[in-house]
């Protein structure tokens, strides 16, 4: 008995005045009280009002987004918002399109600016395509803003003539903005013969390995008939250009179809009119001899041409 009048004698009031705060919480209306469902709340009574500021509005449609920050916000939200330093008593205001989205930050983590890349996604609920060529990207760490590049459509290997087009993406579109510069000269939209580029050239991340068969080109635009020509070209891998020694066996004809057909440029003529060719990706450069992204923290954000935030990522 001793013990716990004691213990009431050095802790009692506390526990009281936890009981008086609840009682007057409850008898505010409990969890259907405002304050209950706004981010930023005074103390209660006797020390405050209980008062809410400042309120966060996460839209449910995926296309927008609105931030109200308080009056007093953390300094580093509110430069990351505004990219300056502003009046402790005015109260920021951002509306985020969902337009595009940026995904991820694992393409940053890099120094290698041939490996440096940002990725973009188009909104699935986007109902027309919306153009990429033009839109900014920027960096706090280092300052940087990068012009979102025009780019090749049907990109053929040597062509010097081909022209560029603004980048526009359908819903559930996406492009891989790499820092440095392309391994093929140029910006270009992804089709079902792109990863033959890759065989020879480094891309990352890799392109996509879902080339035309070698035995269904073969079937289609070759020496079918020849058995030896067919057991040869079944243990051919797709979207790789034959760089061997070929059989003794082997016929001429069949030769001329492995070393002529299985390529790119090849693969492009036969297929560019193929309802399915394009994919709904577009590999594109920035053209940097460095680094753009801090690979340890950086603020990366997606400006439209009027400088609004279109989407951001911090790390």
């Amino acid at each position: 008995m001793g013990f716990f009048k004691l213990f009431h004698s050095e802790v009692g009031w506390f526990l009281w005045a936890l009981i008086i705060i609840g009682v007057i919480w409850f008898w505010r209306g409990g969890t259907e009280f405002q304050s209950s469902h706004e981010p930023y709340i005074k103390p209660l009574a006797p020390l405050n009002t209980g008062e809410t500021y400042g309120n966060i509005y996460l839209s449910h449609d995926s296309k927008s987004q609105t931030l109200d920050l308080p009056e007093n916000p953390i300094k580093t939200l509110r430069n990351f918002f505004r990219g300056s330093s502003a009046s402790s008593t005015e109260t920021v205001r951002i509306s985020f399109s969902r337009v595009f989205l940026i995904d991820g930050t694992a393409g940053t983590k890099t120094v290698e600016p041939q490996e440096e890349y940002v990725r973009i996604l188009a909104n699935h609920e986007n109902a027309l395509e919306h153009r990429l060529s033009g839109l900014t990207l920027t960096g706090a760490s280092y300052s940087i803003k990068e012009i979102i590049p025009q780019a090749i459509e049907g990109f053929v290997l040597g062509s010097s003539t081909l022209k560029k087009i603004d980048v526009s993406m359908p819903p559930e579109g996406r492009a891989i903005i790499t820092s440095g510069k392309s391994p093929v000269g140029a910006s270009f939209r992804v089709n079902v013969c792109s990863a033959y580029l890759g065989q020879f050239q480094k891309f990352v991340p890799e392109l996509r390995q879902d080339c035309p068969n070698p035995s269904d080109e073969l079937k289609k635009y070759g020496p079918y008939d020849d058995v030896v020509c067919r057991s040869f070209v079944d243990k051919l891998p797709a979207c790789q250009s034959f760089d061997g020694s070929f059989p003794s066996n082997v016929s001429a004809s069949c030769k001329k179809f492995v070393t002529e057909k299985l390529s790119y440029n090849s693969c492009f003529e036969r297929h560019s009119k193929d309802t399915d060719f394009y994919k709904n990706e577009w590999r594109l450069f920035l053209g940097s001899e460095k680094d753009l992204w801090n690979s340890k923290q950086d603020i990366i954000k997606l400006l439209d041409s009027k400088g609004t935030i279109m989407d951001a990522v911090t790390y």
